[in-house]
């Protein structure tokens, strides 16, 4: 086969690790199962096509693979055409979408799944496990808050959950997470004062963009934090959990609504709970954003510094000479999540 088209991965579906002949001979054969020294635990071994090795390891080496087959561990040494290796009694771990990857921990009385959309869009999905417990629950991986899971999962663009499945019942949890989501109000086109705190920099626009396509050198090279300020109304406070969803940041924002923080948003989806801080009428809103200091040292290196007291015992190197992109470029949403 020459065409990507006609690929399999028969290995989607389960987690797997690679490791040297190092680990492999220090490994033992327990219940069918190989386990490493460190206790780490393998249903099956594939041996990899066409591998240089010292020769003088390769005796050694199918010697161990040999014995590993003869105390029951399934081994596959040649190429595999089959869509899964349910034919050597491996059921799948989990039956995901393209897109959506996942691992998978042991408790004891549940089975912890993380998963996590690696695409540029929101996924809903039905997922299923090779684990059986009796009873289901699914964790909001920012928050930690834990819901009652339905026979559907949506993650957002970027998004993580934990899937559990337990054999006991978590009490107090009575309710599923909350997928439909409605716009209160944009913050696109407000007002908006930005103060860049190393260079004492301020800035008012009505359109949020990307520091590092700024004409100014010392906000294009801009790395630190930098405070966004703006207000918005609300005709009324709707029951539900209400989140301020940020858009896109680069990297890191920490949100305060009225005065009072309401959360760090690290990772997309970048959305923050503002229900307890937010108000009917008139509210304030402050945005503190941080990014990392590559654009800062870049500058630096060009000659072109956004502020002094920049110093390194090295010449930064990055494969890539284009800017990361920085700051707060939204869209800016007051969301009603119910």
């Amino acid at each position: 086969m020459t065409k990507a088209e006609h690929w399999i991965n028969p290995l989607r579906g389960y987690r797997y690790d690679s490791f040297n002949h190092d680990v492999l001979g220090k490994s033992q054969v327990k219940n069918n199962m190989l386990v490493t020294q460190d206790g780490m635990a393998y249903s099956a071994l594939v041996i990899p096509q066409a591998r240089k090795m010292n020769p003088s390891r390769i005796v050694t080496c199918w010697n161990t693979i040999d014995s590993i087959e003869k105390w029951g561990v399934p081994v596959i040494k040649e190429p595999w055409n089959e869509p899964d290796l349910t034919s050597i009694g491996l059921r799948k771990d989990a039956d995901l979408p393209e897109g959506i990857d996942f691992t998978h921990r042991h408790a004891d009385g549940a089975d912890i799944y993380f998963l996590s959309n690696q695409t540029d869009s929101t996924m809903t999905f039905t997922p299923t496990f090779r684990a059986e417990r009796e009873y289901r629950y699914i964790a909001d991986a920012i928050t930690g808050k834990v819901y009652l899971a339905g026979n559907s999962v949506t993650l957002p663009e970027g998004g993580s959950a934990f899937y559990i499945l337990s054999d006991d019942k978590v009490p107090g949890i009575t309710e599923g997470i909350k997928t439909s989501r409605k716009t209160l109000t944009t913050l696109n086109g407000h007002k908006w004062t930005i103060k860049f705190e190393k260079t004492g920099r301020t800035t008012t626009t009505n359109k949020l963009s990307d520091w590092s396509k700024s004409d100014i050198n010392d906000v294009k090279f801009y790395s630190g934090h930098a405070t966004y300020t703006t207000t918005f109304k609300l005709g009324r406070k709707p029951k539900g959990n209400i989140l301020l969803d940020l858009g896109n940041v680069a990297d890191i924002a920490t949100v305060y609504v009225n005065g009072h923080e309401c959360g760090t948003a690290w990772t997309a989806p970048y959305a923050v709970d503002i229900t307890k801080a937010v108000k009917r009428g008139r509210n304030t809103l402050k945005i503190t954003v941080v990014n990392t200091w590559a654009n800062a040292l870049q500058g630096n290196d060009m000659g072109t510094p956004p502020f002094k007291g920049i110093w390194t015992n090295g010449k930064f190197r990055r494969e890539s000479k284009e800017l990361l992109p920085a700051g707060l470029t939204g869209p800016v949403e007051v969301i009603l999540n119910y």
